[in-house]
């Protein structure tokens, strides 16, 4: 799988394009434990710890992450924060288009079967 972009929504927003090879860099206290830690909640790993600090300083509404898999095919997920047991996942057709209406909507153990 290659993540392509990452979008967070609310005060704590960002919106990445990723290339190829990406390095995260910056002094203590920057957010790249944040920015890799919210990557892996929307691929629906359970980090308790951080998701009760972010709700707490109500910093997002939600993370959105495009992807690539193996076979080629492009999907978007959304999760929102600060915690949620669904994920919504939405494909791209070939014209890397939106397609609206196939929209899955999986729990936690559906999603770690489908990624």
């Amino acid at each position: 799988m290659h993540i392509d972009r990452m979008k967070v929504a609310g005060e704590l927003s960002i919106d990445y394009t990723f290339n190829h090879i990406n390095i995260l860099l910056g002094e203590d206290n920057t957010g790249k434990s944040t920015f890799i830690k919210l990557i892996l909640y929307a691929l629906g790993i359970a980090i308790s710890d951080f998701i009760e600090k972010i709700s707490q300083l109500y910093l997002c509404e939600y993370i959105s992450l495009d992807f690539t898999t193996k076979s080629n095919r492009k999907y978007n997920v959304i999760r929102k924060l600060p915690y949620s047991d669904i994920i919504i996942v939405t494909p791209y057709n070939e014209n890397e288009e939106i397609i609206s209406e196939k929209v899955q909507i999986h729990n936690l153990f559906e999603y770690s079967d489908f990624c």
